[in-house]
């Protein structure tokens, strides 16, 4: 049993010694087409983007991707070159072992595998000394190659940096669907002091606020990209009043009793009413979500021939949905239904303008009958009465309108600074409403009591696989070059054809040399010096590996100038 063992063993081992060199030829070329679809797959995969879709896994830091992929990519550069480079170097040598050539060439062509710093220094010994220009030259390609694949492959693909959006639930901060217990009673004499902050600064920060559009915003945070929350949107329609008559009040410190016809109803009279013709809009009455107002010079387009206009304004509501920048809370957009659009024309005010009670409107009369009072008179007789002095109010509404009040003017022809139109008058009204119910909101520290959660998307910062296509198209190119070279350095010898060493150092050559006696010889007569040898070398015609000395040449000096070609 013992005998039948050894007699396998002894048949495999001889089977692998016959063979080998048949599977590391197959094995080179393999891998160097190998190398070469690698890097026409990358590319491949680069021109439909398919890289991108590997995502680095928001747990790993980028800084730790990065790095793994740098060290990946640099210990599979590495590791292919070396197995390239012993495969080549192995069927190279053999080549050159059994090739019959000058003892010099086998020596230039065996010592340049040493590097490419060893095959520049043999490369220009060929100057002086032509043995194996051709052969070392190869050799120094193919290092080459080697050296400039293991400097590409460390960047055929580096990590990307793209945003993503993660849906996060964020608490609503400031919500106002419930308009209904707008607490104006309490909070509206320190909201009317935002109100006239906001006359005065027209640049402060409103968050939650936009125009006439009062909207939900979130708890914002670093990241957050948008949400989608509820917002309502004010409207307002006005209404001229007809046949306005003023008389004058001569008790009265210079005021004046103010009647007007309210559509198909008996006359309604205002009074005191002071100051007709200064630039400014006064509230005379407000009721429910309805306004009057009365303004001196009349707008533009009010086609009255009056000093004076009286207009009685109907708020209106409409709930809409908003798009905000989840990170400021700044709007982005809205969406449908959009409101009514302002007015081109004047129309009469009749007995059904008002239409029916909006229990999430009716605390507007308040913002107006409660609004504090400034100590700026606007009756050019300075009446000192309550009655001459402008709420807060009205000068929020005159500063949405860009008027300015003259405390002086006496001139009936007296008109606005900016000409206002009945849409701008409506428009400034919805907004007059819209920023009384922030104020309120914000005055009264209403959101802190929310508890609703919106849905918000964050940005996050992530990677993904990215194809250099510079490194590849390279890498690509050198690949080619080394499976191009290869069958120069490895082409030769049959697969069974068997040598008597697998390298050449010292150990080797000291044997080699002492089986091949007449070259042996020859060597010795030279000088030590590196010229020397070479020449001597190259009058030695030999088939190294082979054990015997048989076909040993050794020719007869000719001087310097010699040169080898080599099949």
């Amino acid at each position: 049993m013992e005998v039948h063992n050894s007699s396998r063993a002894s048949s495999s081992r001889e089977w692998w010694q016959t063979w080998k060199w048949f599977v590391y030829t197959v094995a080179c070329y393999v891998s160097h087409v190998i190398l070469v679809i690698i890097h026409i797959v990358l590319l491949v995969l680069h021109k439909f983007r398919l890289e991108e879709k590997v995502i680095i896994p928001s747990i790993i830091s980028n800084h730790v991707a990065t790095v793994a992929v740098t060290v990946t990519l640099q210990t599979f550069g590495t590791g292919y070159g070396v197995l390239l480079v012993w495969l080549t170097q192995r069927l190279a040598l053999r080549r050159d072992l059994l090739q019959r050539q000058t003892l010099t060439a086998t020596h230039d062509k065996a010592n340049a595998w040493g590097g490419l710093g060893a095959a520049l220094n043999i490369l220009l010994m060929q100057f002086n000394l032509t043995a194996a220009a051709g052969g070392v030259l190869l050799v120094m390609l193919y290092l080459g190659g080697i050296t400039a694949l293991h400097i590409t492959s460390s960047s055929l693909m580096s990590l990307e940096p793209f945003k993503t959006l993660q849906p996060v639930d964020s608490i609503v901060q400031y919500e106002m669907l419930n308009l209904t217990d707008l607490p104006i009673d309490s909070d509206w004499a320190t909201a009317t002091a935002l109100i006239r902050s906001m006359a005065g600064y027209p640049e402060l920060k409103t968050s939650g606020l936009s125009g006439a559009t009062l909207y939900e915003t979130v708890s914002a945070r670093s990241g957050y990209d948008s949400a989608t929350v509820n917002a309502v949107t004010f409207g307002a329609q006005c209404y001229s009043l007809s046949n306005v008559d003023a008389t004058l009040n001569p008790t009265q410190n210079g005021s004046y009793t103010v009647s007007a016809t309210d559509g198909n109803q008996s006359p309604v009279t205002y009074s005191p009413i002071y100051g007709f013709y200064e630039n400014v809009t006064y509230a005379v009455s407000a009721y429910g979500r309805t306004v009057t107002i009365l303004a001196t010079p009349p707008i533009l387009d009010a086609n009255l021939s009056l000093t004076i206009q009286i207009m009685t304004c109907v708020l209106s509501l409409t709930d809409r949905g908003a798009s905000i920048n989840a990170s400021t809370n700044e709007l982005l957009s809205l969406t449908s239904p959009s409101p009514p659009s302002p007015s081109s024309l004047w129309t009469p005010w009749q007995d059904d303008s008002t239409g029916n009670p909006d229990p999430r409107l009716d605390w507007f009369n308040d913002t107006w009958n409660l609004a504090a009072r400034t100590t700026d008179f606007y009756g050019p007789t300075r009446c000192g009465q309550q009655g001459c002095l402008l709420s807060l109010v009205d000068e929020y509404l005159m500063a949405l309108l860009g008027w300015q009040y003259n405390g002086t003017a006496l001139n009936r022809s007296t008109t606005p600074a900016f000409p206002n139109t009945l849409a701008g008058l409506e428009s400034s009204v919805a907004q007059v409403a819209s920023g009384a119910a922030w104020a309120v909101l914000t005055a009264s520290g209403y959101y802190n009591d929310s508890t609703n959660v919106v849905n918000v998307t964050q940005t996050q910062i992530t990677s993904h696989l990215f194809i250099n296509v510079a490194p590849v198209s390279i890498g690509l190119s050198i690949s080619i070059l080394l499976l191009a070279l290869s069958p120069f350095l490895i082409h030769g010898p049959g697969a069974t054809e068997q040598h008597a060493v697998e390298s050449l150092g010292i150990l080797q050559v000291i044997w080699l040399s002492s089986r091949h006696d007449a070259i042996q010889n020859e060597v010795a007569k030279a000088g030590s010096s590196s010229l020397e040898l070479r020449v001597a070398g190259l009058r030695c015609t030999t088939s190294l590996g082979n054990e015997s000395a048989e076909g040993d040449e050794v020719r007869a000096t000719k001087g310097r100038n010699s040169s080898e070609r080599e099949s």
